[in-house]
């Protein structure tokens, strides 16, 4: 019987920690339809050649650059790749910069084995003729999608419920179902989905 994965998703890393990548590749090359093709410590060994990839893990703080750096370059240069920004900082201002730059996804390194291997395979099966995420965007309300935007602007929660006139328990239901309908993680993904394809 033929394989119901006879082409494992190929994947690069990108990361200066030795540790990490050690502890990712092992990880990764355990599942049947991943395998890890490449790793890269710099932005400098993205330009040097890798070889053919069909996804990037990123981590964002790297020597001589940012994720959002090596995300413009990957891009550039293979423009179907995807790239998954796994990295400690978490804050909007890396998030933003990491969209703009292309970053299909962005976790946090506190993730769960679980979560990553659902986002890698997630946007692994993502085509180019796919249609676009704008559509789940469509999907939220009015009141949604003025709270997508808050978070697009780096309002908390008491900020948003000061702003909106509301509490902070229907802001909280409101984020869950941004994050449900856009089939995100987090916050911070759903923002990054939210500037990358310009649903904000």
């Amino acid at each position: 019987m033929e394989s119901a994965h006879p082409s494992p998703t190929r994947v690069v890393l990108v990361d200066d920690h030795r540790l990490v990548v050690e502890a990712l590749t092992r990880l990764l090359d355990a599942e049947p339809d991943i395998h890890v093709v490449g790793t890269a410590a710099c932005v400098r060994d993205l330009r040097d050649g890798i070889p053919p990839f069909d996804v990037a893990i990123v981590d964002y703080l790297l020597p001589d650059g940012t994720g959002a750096d090596a995300t413009r370059l990957l891009k550039l240069r293979w423009p179907s790749a995807r790239v998954v920004i796994l990295s400690a900082v978490m804050d909007e201002f890396a998030v933003t910069r990491a969209a703009s730059a292309g970053a299909d996804a962005y976790l946090g390194k506190g993730v769960s084995t679980a979560e990553l291997l659902s986002t890698l395979r997630n946007i692994a099966e993502v085509r180019g003729d796919a249609p676009a995420p704008a559509s789940a965007g469509e999907r939220l309300t009015r009141r949604e999608m003025e709270i997508l935007r808050a978070l697009a602007r780096g309002r908390t929660t008491r900020q948003i419920c000061a702003e909106l006139g509301i509490g902070q328990n229907t802001v909280r239901t409101h984020v869950q179902n941004i994050i449900t309908k856009l089939h995100v993680h987090s916050r911070i993904e759903a923002v990054a989905l939210a500037l990358r394809e310009r649903l904000v």
